[in-house]
């Protein structure tokens, strides 16, 4: 019986917007919960369509701008902020996610971020203006997922890490709730043609 191949693996720290590796040199890119934390999203998906391989394809995941909680922090709270330019902001930010918190005996890495002053999400993004800024890059998108978390449901979900028979209650409700409320969603994109 022939042996398996080792495959060798390695950890790399790089920018996201100069990523260190050749260009066409990978199959599959898995890009989570990171576009929101660059300050220039269009860098980093550039750079992902240039290391992608011909037929390789890109999961790309982030916070949903649809989700009600984050749609009343950044198009109402993170626009008053920067046109006032009032740190305060983030102060009842904080407190705002810091109550939610409490209540849903849930702590947001959001709510450590804000009350530490940390610059955690530069950007929120619905479904549309990723695959725009994803088309925009040479990026495809082929399909759009929804999960079936829903913050509205953390007070149930929360429990039922003490009780778990709510959970199956739990997901009963997230499929009644509209998927395009989740708490997050992903894209999986291909190159554009002409492959470069």
């Amino acid at each position: 019986m022939p042996r398996a191949k080792k495959s060798a693996s390695c950890f790399v720290v790089g920018d996201a917007g100069r990523l260190p590796f050749v260009s066409s040199v990978f199959d599959f890119v898995l890009f989570t919960e990171v576009i929101e934390h660059l300050p220039d999203p269009s860098e980093g998906l550039s750079e992902i369509r240039r290391c992608l391989s011909a037929k390789g394809r890109a999961l790309i995941t982030t916070p949903n701008m649809a989700e009600p909680l984050r749609f009343v922090l950044y198009t109402i709270l993170g626009p008053l902020q920067r046109s006032l330019g009032l740190d305060f902001m983030n102060v009842f930010k904080s407190s705002f996610l810091g109550i939610y918190g409490i209540l849903t005996k849930d702590i947001h890495k959001e709510h450590v971020a804000l009350k530490y002053g940390i610059p955690e999400h530069f950007n929120c993004f619905s479904v549309k203006r990723l695959q725009k800024l994803c088309l925009k890059a040479g990026l495809e998108p082929v399909r759009v997922d929804h999960s079936l978390h829903h913050q509205l449901l953390f007070p149930i979900a929360t429990l039922a890490n003490s009780y778990g028979q709510l959970l199956p209650l739990c997901f009963k409700l997230s499929r009644l709730l509209p998927k395009q409320f989740s708490t997050i969603f992903a894209i999986v994109c291909m190159k554009t043609s002409p492959y470069p």
